[in-house]
């Protein structure tokens, strides 16, 4: 594969990287923004935790999402410093970049993948919170057997 077509690649992968990241923060914050809104004038009680829960899922979601933005400028940055080591042929400085690299690659693949997982959950969260309150206002006394 030439190195052009490989570079194109690269950045292709990159930008739909980028784009995926943003559109979750961009949820997130939406969700953030919806839970504000339904959960004012509510009532303190059991079932608003769930609502305060999904509302903190998504405040770490959006944080997991700015860690994610700035760990792709360290990766670059990263990389950026590997291709100047092995040009200039210093392998050993480039061994070390190579793993820093790794490393912060994983990290963001690893902040990539909660940031999903804690933004659905929030969801889910918010969603069983909402049915819940259709099923017992808070204006009604819970069903207790």
């Amino acid at each position: 594969m030439s190195d052009e077509l490989r570079n194109k690649l690269v950045g292709e992968l990159k930008e739909i990287q980028s784009k995926y990241t943003y559109f979750l923060m961009a949820a997130a914050g939406a969700s953030l923004g919806f839970g504000v809104q339904k959960l004012e004038g509510q009532t303190p009680g059991r079932p608003l935790w769930m609502g305060l829960a999904a509302m903190a899922l998504w405040v770490l979601s959006f944080a997991l999402g700015c860690l994610v933005v700035a760990g792709a400028q360290g990766l670059v940055g990263t990389n950026i410093d590997l291709v100047n080591k092995l040009k200039r042929k210093d392998l050993e400085g480039a061994k070390a970049d190579d793993a820093r690299s790794r490393l912060q690659l994983r990290r963001l693949e690893r902040n990539q993948f909660f940031q999903l997982i804690t933004l659905a959950l929030g969801a889910a969260l918010f969603a069983a919170w909402r049915v819940l309150l259709i099923y017992h206002p808070p204006y009604t006394t819970p069903c207790i057997p």
